[in-house]
């Protein structure tokens, strides 16, 4: 069940998270985006979970862009990266179960990345006999390494966003809430030809982190593979998080690589 709990944080979003205890990756909290002067730069596009904006802003040599919503993932993946780069920095893998298909052990591989207050693994010696070290290649550590960080949450007020919109001719300007627009950043990752072993490797690290993945969207993807629309992915504290559809993993990596097959010969097209 989902629980009820406040998604977002006041703390600028500057450095590594505060704390690796098992209490932030179980109520995430997304830190906010430094504070910044930003300039609409391309409307990107929109869907069902709100608006992209590519964006220049102080302190970022990169574009970013803004998006609506998507606070627990970006919390809870920055956690659970941040967590695994540390583990291979100190030459320590995570142990995890590799192949994990019910939703204990989903949290249980969540558990894993996480500590106890003293730095200790949270998880008991007898449960640690089930799980295997998380190693991986070159090319799949690069494909984690490459996941797209959020940089953290800020507000617009709502008449600056529909001028630039309207400056950037935007075809359907959406409905936005008065008198502020809530925005989530992220680094932008321009446009590329799609590898499906980066892709493969980046769903694969969401799936042992306890992440349930919607069906597979190409244009959801950009540059080698990268994931940039993180709506694709449900963490176990939501209720739409699917017991069947994630005990299929295997299956979503088959059909992924059909459609991407058939979207290169044109004979798929995403909506």
């Amino acid at each position: 069940m989902r629980s009820e709990f406040v998604y977002t944080s006041e703390d600028p979003k500057i450095g590594e998270p505060p704390s690796f205890s098992w209490e932030h990756f179980a109520t995430p909290k997304l830190r906010r985006l430094p504070q910044s002067s930003f300039t609409f730069v391309e409307y990107v596009g929109h869907g069902a979970e709100g608006i992209v904006v590519k964006v220049k802003a102080d302190g970022y040599p990169e574009p970013i862009v803004f998006k609506i919503r998507e606070c627990i993932n970006g919390a809870l993946l920055e956690l659970i990266t941040t967590s695994f780069k540390r583990a291979k920095a100190e030459g320590k893998p995570i142990s995890l179960n590799l192949k994990p298909k019910t939703r204990s052990k989903a949290f249980q591989n969540l558990e894993t990345f996480s500590v106890n207050d003293d730095g200790s693994s949270r998880v008991p010696d007898e449960e640690m006999k089930g799980l295997q070290l998380f190693e991986t290649s070159d090319a799949d550590d690069a494909a984690i390494m490459a996941i797209n960080s959020c940089l953290g949450w800020t507000e617009l007020d709502t008449s600056d966003v529909v001028r630039d919109l309207k400056r950037l001719q935007c075809s359907k300007l959406p409905e936005l809430p008065e008198p502020k627009v809530f925005c989530i950043a992220y680094r932008f990752v321009p446009e590329g030809e799609l590898d499906m072993r980066t892709v493969v490797a980046q769903a694969n690290f969401f799936h042992v982190a306890g992440f349930y993945q919607r069906q597979f969207k190409g244009n959801n993807w950009r540059g080698r593979g990268v994931l940039v629309d993180f709506s694709d992915l449900v963490p176990l504290h939501e209720t739409l998080w699917s017991p069947q559809g994630y005990s299929c993993f295997e299956g979503w990596v088959q059909d992924a690589k059909e459609s991407h097959e058939r979207w290169i010969n044109g004979t798929l097209e995403y909506a």
